[in-house]
């Protein structure tokens, strides 16, 4: 569990949201989702070294606030984002196909 702890710290960005990979410039809702509950589970492994490494309940809660605060857009319909990009560049819906042509030259 350490090694994919470390892993993750390497897309953690200051914001509470990790991006894709360390050279791709963006945080996916779903990527997101899945690194909270990553932590989450970690957060509840008892009697393993955490020496050095940031608390993961801590960093659980600081995604979730990142995912509510940054990618859930509250003007109607209320409706989360696909992404956003490190600079706050916010990818929607409308803006699917560009998503799609970006990922496809990564």
């Amino acid at each position: 569990m350490p090694g994919l702890l470390d892993a993750q710290q390497l897309t953690m960005q200051f914001n509470g949201l990790t991006l894709v990979k360390p050279d791709y410039d963006f945080a996916y809702l779903e990527d997101n989702v899945e690194v909270y509950l990553g932590m989450v589970a970690a957060a509840n492994i008892p009697y393993w070294d955490r020496t050095g490494r940031p608390d993961p309940a801590w960093q659980a809660e600081d995604t979730r606030y990142a995912i509510e605060t940054l990618l859930f857009k509250t003007r109607t319909p209320a409706h989360y984002v696909i992404g956003m990009a490190s600079e706050g560049t916010i990818e929607d819906i409308s803006n699917w196909k560009r998503c799609i042509q970006n990922s496809k030259r990564n």
